[in-house]
């Protein structure tokens, strides 16, 4: 039941630290680091409004912690998800959440076919009773 929001990963220096929001017109012709997926490009290309021009394409991530990396040295902006992005302990980059909000469901995935241990089983059963409670409070 818990969703994550995108925004834009930057250099504290950046002029768009201002915005507290960003949006597409504030990065329209910006140089950006994205998600490998397509779905997630998808997505972006729909909140943008349209296609996305590859020469503003300078790199693409499938760990947070490369796009972390790769926007640390200057290669561009990031696309990436809040959570991920304010974990860093790198206080040279600041985070910008999307406007209109752009967010994805948080998902645990494992595999079915596989026994877990007790203290994996003992964790599922921790945040299945998270889930349970917060639902009994909204």
């Amino acid at each position: 039941p818990m969703r994550d929001a995108w925004g834009i990963l930057m250099d504290t220096d950046d002029p768009l630290t201002d915005n507290l929001l960003i949006t597409p017109n504030d990065i329209s012709d910006s140089e950006l680091i994205l998600p490998r997926a397509t779905h997630i490009r998808n997505s972006f290309e729909h909140w943008l409004g349209q296609g996305l021009d590859p020469a503003y394409i300078v790199g693409t991530y499938d760990l947070t912690a490369d796009a972390l990396g790769m926007t640390a040295v200057g290669l561009g902006r990031a696309l990436c998800l809040e959570y991920l992005a304010t974990q860093t302990s790198n206080t040279s980059l600041t985070f910008r959440p999307l406007a209109p909000a752009l967010a994805d469901p948080v998902a645990l995935v494992w595999k079915r076919d596989r026994e877990l241990s007790r203290i994996a089983q003992h964790f599922l059963e921790l945040v299945h009773e998270k889930i349970a409670s917060d639902k009994t409070e909204s």
